[in-house]
């Protein structure tokens, strides 16, 4: 009997609606009061559908709506953009710990890194106060010197590149080839031509796919300088040249020691490209979701960190390692290290991400002048794949360039000369920045009202049209000329100059000068010049003949946000006012003082008169039907 009433208990109990996802406390007052469970639950679900709430779903909507795991991770309907950390940083960073840095460091680091900065800062400059697209160098150069510019130094820049490349690859391959001891020349190039080969491949599958092994690489390089950073305080080593930290081992070390033939200008040209993937992240310009904020801040950031590293190798060894094991043991950094495999790890990646990035930022920028068809002979590498746009055709082009290096062999002799192309990438790009900010003040003397103009009236004639409220008159911002009056005055900041805008407001802003940037292109040229004078010329030669080319073939292109300042004229002007002679900073125009008055007068061609007065004075026509044909046939 127990057990009846319990159950008739348990019949009479309303259900329990959570256990079905119904939460019966969120009723409303109608259907409270209602016990008979069929209607309570039709009632419920009309209250839910009336009030339009999401939970009122079909019964397999979330494995209808879902998408097969096969397109959601391979196939994208929509490109893919990156940040700051992901994007930029990794991508600098890869590119800047190259493999001389775990094969040799020295004091030269600092120097280096200083004449790099003032090319970033300026690239960070012209970001800035620009609209940013897709190009990385060439789009930065082209948009401010003019397509002749940039189609002329982004080409030596791609070249540079592939040398680079090229110098990694062969690096690479001779390191594979002493790791098994296999000493014959064509088996180093035949790792080389294998990891070209597998780096395209994987540049072709996608932006995707390279950041994710970009990662992986950047965490192989920080686990090997971690390790060699733990081994410093390690016991010293006997016979391998590391006597733990000391004093007078860092005397010794301090002051430079050259070889014969070599002096600081030779070490810098063999060392300096390793600091050249500050731009890896400016070339991803295209696939970033906020170009204008990510660019600076990885850019920087990388700069900072690579820079702690490079400085960090330098204290140890120069503190640690005796003179001789550092001129002739170029692996002494594996016997600093506390367990040494981490360092050959990182030595070898250190080759393929410098060969990655490369690869991944040097297409894009032959694919962005050939674009712009600066060049028609190039006009074939515009192809691109996917929603991301992955430059087939320039991969296929900048991969066979290298494997052409590779194969050749004697690559190291180029080694000197690879410094060349990006010193003077370099220094065209401080330029830039120097020439769009004298065009954005030339820009801003020129919207000034002339003093002239405040005395002289307004011109009257006698068909006045009123002016729009919206337009204003002249007259409206004669309280404005203290600060210039401009005719977009009205319109927003970004609106107001759409070439060249102001220097935004930033922690960094302050170190975007022009002066610096003027004064680190005029080094990087000298440099250049001092590093291998012949070759220089002969680059000069070369970029100024693709300038007289690119002329010729392309009669369209765009002159450039600072195509209105002149460099030869400004060292006119300032040699003008040093000497004390008066200098026009502004443009002469002749000015009528009275401007004469026209009077209109409407006559009528012809007088009217009595003879169909009737009608109206304009052009009339009548639809005469068959009706009115036969009445008039029978008049």
């Amino acid at each position: 009997m127990s057990t009846m009433s319990s159950s008739r208990r348990v019949a009479g109990r309303p259900p329990d609606w959570a256990r079905f996802g119904l939460e019966v406390e969120q009723k409303t007052p109608e259907l409270a009061d209602n016990t008979d469970e069929t209607t309570h639950l039709k009632e419920y679900f009309d209250y839910k559908r009336n009030i339009g709430t999401s939970e009122t779903r079909e019964l397999f909507a979330e494995e209808t709506g879902s998408e097969p795991w096969w397109k959601s991770n391979f196939f994208v309907s929509g490109p893919i953009l990156f940040g700051t950390w992901d994007g930029v940083y990794t991508s600098c960073m890869i590119n800047i710990l190259g493999v001389i840095v775990f094969l040799r460091s020295g004091w030269i680091v600092a120097q280096a890194v200083l004449v790099i900065l003032t090319s970033v800062l300026s690239a960070i400059g012209i970001c800035e106060r620009s609209q940013i697209q897709s190009g990385g160098v060439y789009f930065l150069l082209s948009q401010t010197m003019g397509s002749r510019f940039g189609g002329a130094v982004g080409i030596i820049y791609c070249f540079g590149q592939a040398v680079g490349c090229s110098l990694h690859a062969s690096g690479f391959g001779e390191s594979i080839a002493d790791l098994f001891s296999i000493d014959n020349p064509w088996a180093e190039r035949g790792f080389g031509v294998c990891l070209i080969v597998l780096l395209t491949g994987i540049n072709m599958a996608g932006v995707k796919w390279v950041i994710k092994l970009q990662f992986i690489l950047l965490l192989i390089l920080f686990m090997g300088a971690g390790d060699f950073a733990i081994g410093s305080f390690l016991p010293p080593k006997n016979g391998t040249g590391f006597e733990g930290w000391s004093l007078e081992v860092f005397n010794n070390n301090s002051l430079p020691a050259y070889t014969e033939g070599n002096n600081w200008f030779s070490i810098f040209g063999v060392f300096f490209p390793t600091v050249t993937g500050v731009m890896a992240g400016i070339n991803m310009s295209g696939d970033l979701r906020d170009p204008g904020k990510s660019i600076p801040t990885g850019s920087l950031s990388a700069i900072l960190t690579s820079t702690f590293m490079y400085l960090m190798f330098v204290v140890i060894l120069g503190s640690t390692v005796a003179r001789d094991y550092l001129m002739t043991d170029y692996l002494i950094m594996q016997k600093v290290a506390a367990l040494g495999v981490l360092v050959l790890m990182g030595l070898y990646v250190a080759s393929m991400s410098s060969v990655l990035a490369a690869m991944f930022g040097t297409p894009r920028v032959l694919q962005s002048i050939a674009s712009q068809k600066v060049i028609p002979a190039l006009q074939f590498l515009e192809r691109g794949r996917g929603p991301n746009k992955v430059p087939v055709m320039s991969l296929a082009l900048v991969g066979l360039l290298i494997l052409c290096f590779v194969l050749i062999g004697q690559i190291n002799r180029l080694a000197p000369i690879v410094t060349l192309p990006f010193l003077l990438t370099y220094a065209s790009v401080d330029y830039s920045y120097f020439a769009l900010a004298q065009s954005f003040e030339i820009q801003q003397k020129r919207s000034v009202k002339p003093k002239a103009l405040k005395n002289l009236p307004s011109p009257s004639f006698e068909a006045n049209v009123q002016a729009s409220p919206a337009s204003g008159s002249r007259h409206d911002h004669e309280g404005e000329d203290a600060e210039g009056y401009s005719p977009f005055s009205h319109l927003p900041e970004e609106e107001n100059n759409p070439g060249i805008r102001r220097q935004p407001s930033s922690w960094y802003s302050p170190l975007c000068n022009r002066w610096v940037s003027l004064i680190g292109a005029v080094t990087k040229i000298v440099v250049m010049l001092l590093v291998h004078w012949a070759y220089g010329l002969v680059l000069l030669a070369l970029t100024i003949a693709l300038y007289v080319y690119i002329g010729r073939a392309s009669t369209g292109f765009s002159p450039g946000f600072a195509s209105e300042f002149s460099f030869f004229r400004w060292i006119k002007s300032s040699f003008n006012r040093i000497r004390g002679k008066e200098v026009v900073s502004y443009e002469e125009m002749i000015v009528a003082a009275d401007p004469p008055g026209i009077s209109t007068e409407e006559s009528q061609v012809t007088e009217g008169n009595a003879d169909f007065s009737w009608r109206e004075p304009f052009h009339q026509v009548a639809a005469v039907g068959h009706k009115h044909m036969d009445r008039l046939s029978k008049q």
